[in-house]
């Protein structure tokens, strides 16, 4: 579909045609779908090619469990990308879920081993799987959360710059 930029105040209209090929099972399904407007399928489509939607008309799209996220993050939802067959991209886009990452970031600091690892590290080993709508830095919060959480679980511990694993103490008795 095309971009619309609407310009009320000086009355113009311009659009903005794409030189590629459209997804056609995902136009067949906007036209096929009698529910939705065709603000919504513009909407939608705009939120497809990850250009900004208002919250109004995002709050409508969250409703019918069209979109996902948080403004301005939002993306096609799990559904909408299992009918248009892009769960490829909404994979990447979403990330792995947070105990894949869980998992991910504490194989490597096992890895590391007695050497630790440092955040920096984990970040590059972790960020392909981490969501590619968010920026490095609110990647780098996620991770530091997920480290956080590990350290309040007793998984891990942090030492100065680094992270270890908390290793379970044999002569301790329950």
């Amino acid at each position: 579909m095309p971009d619309y930029e609407i310009d009320a105040v000086n009355k113009v209209v311009g659009v903005r045609l794409y030189g590629n090929a459209i997804n056609e099972k995902y136009t067949r399904i906007l036209k096929e779908n009698k529910t939705l407007t065709l603000q919504e399928c513009i909407a939608l489509d705009a939120v497809q090619k990850g250009h900004l939607i208002s919250e109004e008309t995002a709050k409508e799209l969250l409703n019918k469990e069209l979109i996902e996220g948080e403004y301005p993050n939002y993306q096609i939802s799990l559904g909408v990308a299992k009918m248009t067959k892009q769960l490829p991209e909404y994979t990447r886009v979403s990330g792995l879920e947070r105990s894949k990452l869980k998992q991910m970031a504490l194989q490597f600091i096992q890895n590391a081993g007695d050497e630790g690892a440092m955040r920096d590290g984990i970040y590059e080993y972790l960020k392909v799987a981490m969501p590619s709508n968010k920026t490095k830095e609110q990647n780098l919060r996620l991770l530091g959360n997920i480290l956080k959480e590990l350290k309040e679980d007793g998984v891990l511990s942090l030492k100065g710059l680094s992270w270890y694993e908390v290793k379970p103490n044999p002569t301790k008795k329950d």
